[in-house]
């Protein structure tokens, strides 16, 4: 069920800090999890 909400504000968040790279992120947010580390230690 966390997995469901990370999914939801990820996205949003990812469009805040990198509107341009939320295109290709959609296909990783599928994962949710592994998005949250990539941006994580991208920034």
């Amino acid at each position: 069920m966390r997995d469901v909400r990370l999914q939801e504000q990820v996205p949003q968040r990812v469009r805040q800090h990198m509107p341009s790279r939320q295109e290709p992120a959609r296909g990783r947010l599928l994962h949710g999890r592994v998005q949250l580390q990539d941006d994580g230690e991208l920034r």
